[in-house]
């Protein structure tokens, strides 16, 4: 796995293809986070494998075919404005756009992005799922 600039790492890709097919919602939440924005952002070679929950406000959701199902794809804005760029293996209930959300997950990295400023954002990219009723 490797941090990428607009896309995820390739390397997330497999951890995808098990995860639609075999992730529980045991898998990924966690009473206390393995790790945290910042130090993914400081070091995210460390960082990625560990689990996180966050709960925030869905800036973006789009549905992506893939071979292997469906993944919703977007970003996650914390109360501290901090994005996390996201593959949701499970359900998105009735989440949509502005909807508050928690997501669980595997963090894989970094996303950086060029934003609308001519500049570079950065997110952390987690695969996992989203805290529904139909994930748990």
């Amino acid at each position: 796995m490797a941090d990428e600039l607009n896309r995820p790492s390739e390397g997330a890709k497999p951890l995808v293809r098990w995860a639609i097919a075999h992730m529980q919602w045991s898998d990924v939440s966690v009473d206390k986070n393995e790790t945290t924005f910042a130090l993914t952002l400081q070091d995210s070679d460390a960082a990625r494998g560990q689990r996180l929950c966050v709960s925030g406000t869905i800036v973006q959701i789009d549905v992506q075919k893939t071979p292997a199902g469906k993944v919703n794809v977007g970003l996650l804005s914390d109360s501290k404005l901090n994005l996390y760029y996201y593959l949701n293996v499970g359900s998105s209930g009735k989440l949509v756009a502005q909807s508050k959300a928690r997501l669980c997950g595997v963090v894989t990295g970094k996303h950086d992005y060029a934003n609308s400023a001519g500049g570079q954002g950065h997110a952390v990219t987690v695969v996992g799922m989203f805290d529904v009723k139909e994930n748990k």
